[in-house]
C-alpha cells in the first residue's frame, strides 16, 4: 500500500510536465506552476527573443508571465523565481524511499512473504536478504552463509568503498572530457607540424589563383589544427554522462547514509552493474587511439591548374582501431572549382565537390561508436543502454556562422534560404542574419544586425530575400548580390513567423499568436489576400504553424508543432492531406522535384512524397553528425539544415549542414 501511494505521488506531483522527469530544483511561478529550474530557463531561452521583452507565457497554460524583477535580463529570470519548498521537501522524502525498489521489490525491511517479520539476515551466497523464518526454511544448503545485515555490510565494507572511489574517478574522467582536457600525443604533434608545413609550402606556389584557393588552404589548416581536439564524439553525450553518474552517486550517497541495511545490500549489486556501465561508456570516448597521425594528400592535377582549379588535396585523420585495422575519419573535401559554369547554380558545384574522391573515403569511414547514456533509475533499477548504429553516414559540407560572428558563444539559426549561390541564415538569438557562399570565391561572409529575425525565404528578385520580425510586425526585403543590405520593410497586421514565396510571387505566412493562428497569402506590399484559419465547421485548423514551404504548383506546405502533423492546402485552401509525425515536426521544404523534408525534434530528417506519403524515415540524423535539425531548405541537389544545438532547450549550435540528394 504504501509503495503504491509513493507511485501516485510521483506520477500526480512531482513529474515536470516540460522534461516529463522528477523535478530538478523546482521552480514556482506566480500562476501556481512549477518548472525545474533549467526546464524554464530553457523554456525562456527559446521563446523569448528579444532582452527588453516584459513578459513570457507559461509552458502549460500560456499565462503571460511578467518579468521576475526590473533590470533582470531573460537569461536570468529562472534564477530569480521562488524555490517550490513544498515540492523540493516531497521530492526528498519519496526519493529516500523509493531509493532500493526495483520490479517486485518493496525496498522496504518487512519480509515480503512474511509481512509481519522483519528482514534481519543476508545469504551471502544467495546474495539476498531475508527475515529469520526464511533463513530456516530457504537458505539450509551447504552454500549458504547467512549472516547479520550489520555483519553483511561490514564484510562487503571493501566493495562499497570501491564502488564510491570507481565512481568518483569515473565522473573526474568524464568532467575532463567535458571541458575538453586531453593528452597530447608526439606522433600527432610532429604529422600536424608537417602537414602544416607542406600547406604553407603549396600556399607560395599558388599566386597565380590566390583568391580562390586561399579559403581552402585555411579550412585545411582548421581541420589539422582540430585533429585530436574534438574527436570525443558529442559533447552532449559527455554531458549526459557526467549528469547520470552524479545522480547515481546521490543516490549512492543517500542510501548508505540514511538507508536501511537491507535497501544498501540490495543497492549495492546494481550500482556495481552500473559502474561497468560507466566504465564502458568511457572507454568509447577515446576515439584516439595511440599513432593517430595527419597526412595531407596532394592532388597529382594541382601542378596543372591553367584553365580550371581542381581539388588542393583531401585531408583524412588515419587511426588503427583496437584490431589493428587502418580507419579513415573523413574530416570534410576541400575543392573549388573555377569560375567557368558559375551559372549553373550553387547546387551543382556543391553536387560536384561531394562526389569527388573524397566521397569515397566517407563512405569507407567506420561507423561512429554509440555512448551509453545509462543512468540509475530509482523505479526500475535498470539501466539506459547506447546501442551502435551500422547504418552508413551520408556525405555532407558543413559551415558555420561562427566564422563571421566570433563574439557569442550560443546562436539560434531559426531560418534558412538558399538565394543564388549563398545561404541565408537568421540568428533570431543575436538578431542577425548571414550570408555565407556554397563555393569558395573568396568573397568574405556576410552579416547584418537586424532586429529579431526568425524565419527567411526568397524574396521578390533572384537575389533579394524576404526575412520575418515577428516582434516588430514587420517584413524585411534584404538584398543579398554583395554585402546584405535591406532594401524596404513592409509593416504587417500580424506578427508573422514562418514564410514561404508561392510560384506566382505571392507569399504565405504563419502567425502563432493564440486565438489567431493561421496562414495569410500575402502580397509583394504584405497586403492580406486570404486567410487559412478554420474548416466549413468553424473549428481551428493550426495550432502552431511555425514553418512553410511551396510546392511547385502553389500548395502550403505547414508543420504543426503542437499538433503534430504536416499539412498540405491547395491553392483554394483546402486541405488536400495531413500527415502525422512520430514527433514535434519543425522545418520544411519541398525539393524541385516534389519530394517534401521536414525536421522532426527527435533529430531526423524524414522525406515525403507530393501526395503525402512516407519515403524515407531517416534521411539524415545524429549519426551523420547532426544534434537537432530544426530549419531547411531543399535547393536541386542538396538540402541545407540548421543545428539547434544539442537539444531543443539548448540554442547554441552555430553549424550549418549540406547533405547531398
Amino acid at each position: 500500500m504504501a509503495e503504491r501511494v509513493i507511485r501516485n505521488v510521483e506520477n500526480d506531483y512531482l513529474m515536470c510536465s516540460i522534461c516529463l522527469g522528477r523535478y530538478r530544483d523546482p521552480r514556482l511561478l506566480p500562476c501556481g506552476h512549477s518548472f525545474c529550474r533549467q526546464c524554464l530557463d530553457d523554456h525562456i531561452r527559446q521563446t523569448i527573443t528579444n532582452p527588453a521583452a516584459p513578459h513570457f507565457m507559461c509552458p502549460n497554460d500560456r499565462t503571460q508571465i511578467g518579468r521576475p524583477s526590473v533590470g533582470v535580463p531573460p537569461r536570468k529570470w529562472a534564477d530569480v523565481f521562488p524555490v517550490d519548498t513544498f515540492l523540493s521537501s516531497l521530492l526528498n522524502a519519496v526519493m529516500i524511499h523509493a531509493s532500493g525498489s526495483q520490479s517486485g521489490e518493496t525496498g522496504s525491511s518487512v519480509c515480503k512473504l512474511h509481512k509481519n517479520r522483519v528482514k534481519e539476515f543476508y545469504c551471502m551466497n544467495c546474495k539476498e536478504t531475508a527475515c529469520a523464518l526464511c533463513i530456516v526454511k530457504n537458505h539450509k544448503g551447504t552454500r549458504c552463509d547467512c549472516v547479520s545485515i550489520d555483519e553483511a555490510i561490514d564484510k562487503m565494507r571493501p566493495r562499497l568503498d570501491s564502488v564510491r572511489n570507481t565512481l568518483q574517478r569515473q565522473i573526474q574522467n568524464a568532467r575532463q572530457f567535458q571541458r575538453g582536457d586531453e593528452g597530447g600525443d608526439v606522433r600527432l604533434t610532429a604529422s600536424k607540424e608537417r602537414v602544416l608545413s607542406e600547406l604553407v609550402d603549396l600556399e607560395t606556389k599558388m599566386t597565380y589563383y590566390y583568391r580562390t584557393a586561399k579559403q581552402q588552404i585555411e579550412d585545411m589548416k582548421l581541420t589539422v589544427r582540430e585533429a585530436g581536439q574534438t574527436m570525443v564524439q558529442d559533447s552532449a553525450h559527455v554531458s549526459v554522462m557526467v549528469t547520470n553518474i552524479s545522480d547515481t552517486i546521490k543516490t549512492y550517497d543517500d542510501t548508505c547514509d540514511s538507508g536501511s541495511g537491507v535497501d544498501i545490500l540490495q543497492l549495492l549489486p546494481k550500482i556495481e552493474g552500473q559502474v561497468k556501465e560507466y566504465e564502458n561508456a568511457l572507454k568509447t570516448l577515446y576515439v584516439q587511439p595511440p599513432g593517430v597521425e595527419v597526412n595531407f594528400v596532394v592532388n597529382k592535377h594541382t601542378e596543372r591548374i591553367f584553365e580550371n582549379i581542381p581539388s588542393l588535396g583531401s585531408l583524412v585523420i588515419q587511426s588503427p582501431d583496437k584490431y589493428g585495422h587502418q580507419g579513415y575519419v573523413f574530416r570534410g573535401h576541400h575543392a573549388n572549382h573555377s569560375a567557368r559554369g558559375q551559372g549553373q547554380g550553387n547546387a551543382r558545384m556543391l553536387m560536384q565537390s561531394l562526389s569527388l574522391d573524397s566521397l569515397e573515403t566517407a563512405r569507407s569511414a567506420p561507423s561512429p561508436r554509440s555512448t551509453s547514456s545509462s543512468s540509475y533509475r530509482p523505479e526500475s533499477m535498470t539501466p539506459r543502454t547506447g546501442r551502435s548504429d551500422n547504418i552508413q553516414t551520408r556525405p555532407k559540407v558543413t559551415v558555420s556562422v561562427n566564422t563571421v560572428d566570433q563574439q557569442n558563444t550560443s546562436w539560434q539559426l531559426t531560418g534558412i534560404a538558399v538565394v543564388q549561390d549563398s545561404l541565408i541564415i537568421t540568428d533570431a538569438h543575436n538578431s542577425q542574419v548571414f550570408k555565407i557562399d556554397t563555393r569558395p570565391n573568396g568573397n568574405p561572409p556576410g552579416l547584418l544586425a537586424i532586429d529579431c529575425p526568425v524565419c527567411v525565404a526568397l524574396g521578390h528578385g533572384v537575389s533579394d530575400a524576404m526575412v520575418t520580425q515577428p516582434e516588430h510586425k514587420k517584413l524585411s526585403l534584404i538584398e543579398t548580390t554583395d554585402e546584405l543590405i535591406i532594401k524596404d520593410t513592409y509593416e504587417t497586421v500580424k506578427p508573422y513567423e514562418g514564410i514561404a514565396r508561392l510560384p506566382d510571387g505571392k507569399y504565405a505566412v504563419s502567425c502563432c499568436v493564440v486565438d489567431r493562428q493561421c496562414i495569410d497569402v500575402i502580397d509583394g506590399d504584405a497586403s492580406i489576400l486570404h486567410t487559412i484559419d478554420k474548416d466549413d465547421s468553424g473549428n481551428l485548423l493550426l495550432s502552431w504553424p511555425r514553418f512553410l514551404s511551396a510546392t511547385n504548383i502553389g500548395e502550403i506546405l505547414v508543420s504543426d508543432r503542437d499538433k503534430r502533423s504536416l499539412l498540405c492546402f491547395t491553392p483554394e485552401r483546402r486541405v488536400k492531406w495531413t500527415f502525422p509525425t512520430s514527433a514535434s515536426p519543425w522545418g520544411v521544404s519541398c525539393h524541385p522535384s516534389g519530394a517534401v523534408y521536414m525536421c522532426l525534434d527527435n533529430n531526423e530528417v524524414q522525406v515525403l512524397s507530393e501526395d503525402g506519403r512516407l519515403v524515407e524515415r531517416g534521411f539524415v540524423g545524429r549519426r551523420d553528425g547532426i544534434s537537432v535539425s530544426y530549419a531547411i531548405h531543399a535547393a536541386a541537389d542538396f538540402i541545407a539544415v540548421t543545428e539547434w544545438g544539442s537539444n531543443l532547450f539548448s540554442p547554441s549550435s552555430p553549424r550549418v549542414h549540406m547533405f547531398a540528394v
